[in-house]
């Protein structure tokens, strides 16, 4: 019995929250959503697009921070007689950096991004674009985008 004595001290000590000292630091997953359409005046288009991402930062003591996401984006453009324009994208991305303060304040080391992105065309044609890249201390080490097409 002394032994699951402990254990329900232990369980107590981390359902309380208690963090090494040293831990990272993390708000948890943050959810985002949008969705909003314009129409242009002067040419009579509309744009519309819907989306959503989910991504989490970590930072280290030590001013490390990672930040990795994924999402996806409905986008639509309709003429002003009714045809339209679909593009569908899904998205990931990952980040690493020696120091990040803020948007305007920070060092990379690596970046890793990913998207593929569907086109849809009045006439049935879709076109398929795949992008991925990877940077290293602000070097581009590797960026291809693949193109492929259905009439």
């Amino acid at each position: 019995m002394l032994f699951s004595g402990c254990g329900v001290g232990l369980v107590l000590v981390f359902a309380a929250g208690a963090v090494p000292a040293g831990a990272a630091s993390s708000d948890g997953t943050q959810f985002t959503e949008t969705s909003s359409c314009i129409t242009d005046e002067v040419s009579g288009w509309t744009f519309c697009q819907t989306g959503s991402e989910r991504h989490i930062e970590v930072r280290t003591p030590s001013g490390v921070a990672v930040f990795q996401g994924s999402g996806q984006v409905s986008a639509t453009q309709t003429s002003p007689d009714g045809e339209t324009i679909t593009v569908d994208n899904t998205h990931k991305f990952v980040s690493v950096f020696s120091y990040y303060e803020s948007p305007w304040s920070f060092d990379p080391n690596v970046i890793k991004t990913g998207a593929t992105s569907v086109y849809s065309f009045p006439d049935g044609a879709t076109c398929t674009v795949v992008s991925d890249s990877i940077s290293v201390l602000e070097k581009s080490l590797y960026n291809r985008d693949t193109v492929t097409c259905s009439p």
